[in-house]
């Protein structure tokens, strides 16, 4: 363990470079760095992650049956990517105070109720989360433009042409 492991105020997250450059694309497209893209995937999954959710859901389930299956059969690179074993990145993260402490926190009763895992393998599934969720909602806003657009239909010039204008109630003839 390294000096840098020890220090109580930060974790050091050791991912395959796949996932790794999943996070970094994410925290690019967010404009913010690696560390502030997994210190908002962690307060995202501790204190919004039912909301989120929810609105995902909400989201979804006002998108066409196509894009929905589009949205759900899209795979992010990161979970097909074979990485070599033993390939790993590491980056420190540094979290606030009171979120390092739920977060271990959260870690305890996820251990207590899967059994042990790792710290490292605890953030995996949050940052895991909030990755699929980011990728979710990009896909469905994607997916409702699409369908917005599908059902605006321009008038055509000529049932435009054959339509008097309507005026109140009274069409002029």
């Amino acid at each position: 363990m390294s000096v840098q492991d020890a220090k109580k105020d930060r974790v050091v997250f050791r991912v395959s470079p796949s996932f790794y450059a999943a996070i970094t694309q994410q925290a690019n497209e967010a404009n913010r760095s690696v560390n502030g893209e997994i210190c908002t995937a962690v307060d995202s999954w501790l204190y919004e992650r039912d909301t989120m959710v929810f609105m995902k859901d909400r989201l979804m389930a006002s998108a066409s049956v196509e894009s929905i299956n589009v949205i759900r059969k899209a795979t992010p690179s990161y979970l097909t990517v074979a990485d070599e074993e033993g390939d790993t990145c590491k980056t420190t993260v540094r979290f606030k105070e009171s979120v390092e402490a739920d977060l271990r926190a959260a870690w305890e009763v996820h251990k207590r109720q899967i059994g042990h895992v790792s710290l490292n393998s605890f953030l995996k599934l949050v940052v895991s989360w909030w990755l699929m969720y980011s990728y979710q909602m990009r896909e469905c806003a994607k997916a409702l433009h699409r369908d917005f657009n599908n059902s605006m239909m321009p008038p055509s010039r000529s049932t435009a042409a054959i339509q008097p204008p309507v005026y109140g109630n009274l069409a002029l003839a």
